[in-house]
């Protein structure tokens, strides 16, 4: 994006839509929400492409404010009746917890999409209102509106955030039999938390071994879900196992993965592999080194770094062969008695 900017600036005139709408989109796209509504800011009038995307990085950040000055930006320049930019606005509303706003927009909808529905069921159901976004659900199918894949995601965690565990499951095989769609690595996880938080522990491991079979199983998610699942129920004996598994799957750019582990570890007290792990994410903490008068070059700069990158995987690696040479002595070592850190309540446990 830095190259990018540079030949934005470069261009001191002729600057129209197209270029604008590049950058604005690249910035969203890699995160970089602040520099995107920079540029957003210095269009003279923006268009709907560019509104679309400020609002996308609205509901990244849960910029309500902002994202209220779009909406007042749409409204000015006549856009505001645009599909497109409709679902942008319902689903920054309903993403910034905004759900009122959300439905009104939506019932004024003329034309409602898929991506209008799913919208407005993760406005319900991320406010843990499930039993209603469910009913959204049977709206929408019988507008003869398709619901895809994304939408089954939404519907999935609406019934986690509610505890409506028939209902996920009915769910999840409606996907497949009913509207001829495979289950991701996010469905299965999604389904695996929601048995998990219900401790139905011999379904979710049944789950996981539908989802081994179907080869979906590729970066972790699966597998982070069920090790939160064996946590919550202090299935310690497979939890081992699993993390195992984890390691070899995780990536060092997949936080999620290695906080799955860390809670692990914590939720059976060995705080060593907790301390480990963060100093696997984070790095260790390096002493300030006296100050030198030899001048550091970009090239020492380099070659620390690429020494440092190393050290980490070398650590890494160290951990996977520990966890796996020491699965039986972890085993014995593992308090016998209920988690030092009280788990998620399981559903239907509170009155």
């Amino acid at each position: 994006m830095g190259e990018a900017r540079k030949v934005f600036d470069c261009l001191n005139c002729g600057k129209d839509d197209a270029i604008y709408n590049a950058l604005v989109s690249g910035y969203v796209q890699n995160k970089m929400y602040e520099e995107a509504f920079y540029v957003l800011g210095g269009m003279k009038q923006p268009n709907v492409v560019s509104l679309t995307s400020g609002l996308v990085a609205c509901a990244a950040c849960s910029d309500l404010s902002k994202g209220k000055e779009i909406h007042g930006l749409a409204i000015r320049f006549g856009f505001d009746l645009d599909t497109q930019l409709r679902n942008a606005l319902l689903n920054m509303y309903a993403k910034c917890g905004s759900t009122s706003t959300a439905c009104s927009l939506f019932d004024e909808m003329p034309q409602k999409n898929v991506v209008s529905w799913t919208s407005i069921i993760d406005a319900y159901g991320s406010q843990g209102r499930g039993v209603e976004a469910l009913e959204l659900f049977q709206k929408m199918k019988e507008s003869h509106c398709s619901p895809n894949a994304t939408t089954f995601l939404t519907v999935l965690s609406a019934c986690v955030h509610s505890g409506l565990v028939k209902e996920g499951q009915e769910c999840f095989v409606a996907m497949k039999e009913k509207h001829g769609l495979d289950p991701s690595e996010e469905h299965y996880a999604c389904l695996i938390d929601l048995l998990g938080r219900a401790g139905r522990m011999e379904q979710v491991w049944n789950v996981f071994d539908s989802a081994s079979e179907a080869g979906v199983v590729q970066n972790g998610g699966v597998l982070a879900a069920l090790l939160n699942a064996c946590r919550v129920n202090m299935d310690i004996q497979r939890s081992e196992h699993v993390v195992g598994r984890l390691l070899f799957k995780s990536k060092m750019e997949n936080p999620g993965n290695w906080v799955a582990i860390s809670n692990f570890y914590a939720s059976i007290g060995r705080w060593d592999q907790v301390k480990d792990l963060r100093s696997l994410i984070f790095g260790p903490k390096e002493e300030t080194p006296p100050p030198s008068s030899t001048p550091v070059t970009s090239s020492d700069r380099k070659q620390k770094k690429k020494w440092s990158k190393g050290k980490q995987k070398e650590k890494m690696n160290d951990m996977v062969l520990f966890d796996q040479a020491t699965y039986e002595e972890l085993l014995a070592e593992a308090p016998k008695t209920n988690s030092s850190l009280l788990p998620f309540p399981r559903i239907g446990s509170i009155n």
